[in-house]
């Protein structure tokens, strides 16, 4: 996983989906013309349905958090460093022999690919300064793609209520990032 072909040259299955680290990556993969699949506990458990009824009408796949969703050894499964292998999904990976990658190496990858990379850390404030500058380089007609973790109101719209990545033209890419 070098390269921006190699991104979309497989189906990726995310493992918490809907959470606010692994959406935004989901998203900008999908908007780069990945197949995009994914579960998630609160999916499961029928929390914040708006979110995943969102993810579906973009063509996301959902599936419980059962590991019935892995069903191919061509999938790369992204799932946090925290995930234990006893999680369905991380089992079924692992039977079918799919590369496993972690959010932040998902991360470091597409940011290494782009051609200028912003990154923002701290202890506070991450969210609200990425979403300033992807908005800054935005109307300055950079067409940033974004990854961040908390909702870009400046994105929102009907069509994209849950604007936490946005997938531009143009040469940057911001991203909030953490220790991880």
């Amino acid at each position: 996983m070098t390269d921006a072909a190699s991104l979309t040259a497989h189906p990726w299955f995310f493992c918490g989906i809907g959470g606010s680290g692994m959406l935004p990556l989901a998203m900008i993969l999908h908007g780069q013309g990945a197949a995009i699949a994914g579960s998630d506990r609160s999916y499961d458990q029928g929390r914040t349905p708006e979110k995943f009824a969102w993810l579906k009408r973009q063509g996301i796949a959902l599936f419980p958090q059962d590991g019935s969703g892995i069903s191919s050894g061509e999938q790369a499964l992204i799932a946090s460093a925290a995930i234990e292998d006893t999680v369905p999904e991380v089992a079924r990976a692992k039977e079918l022999g799919c590369p496993r990658f972690t959010r932040a190496e998902l991360l470091s990858t597409l940011f290494n690919n782009a051609q200028t990379g912003i990154a923002v850390g701290g202890t506070s404030g991450k969210s609200t300064v990425t979403g300033m500058l992807g908005w800054i380089l935005y109307e300055a007609g950079r067409d940033p793609t974004i990854m961040n973790g908390a909702v870009m109101k400046n994105f929102v719209s009907r069509e994209i209520p849950f604007a936490s990545a946005r997938v531009g033209q143009g040469d940057v890419f911001v991203s909030e990032v953490d220790e991880s």
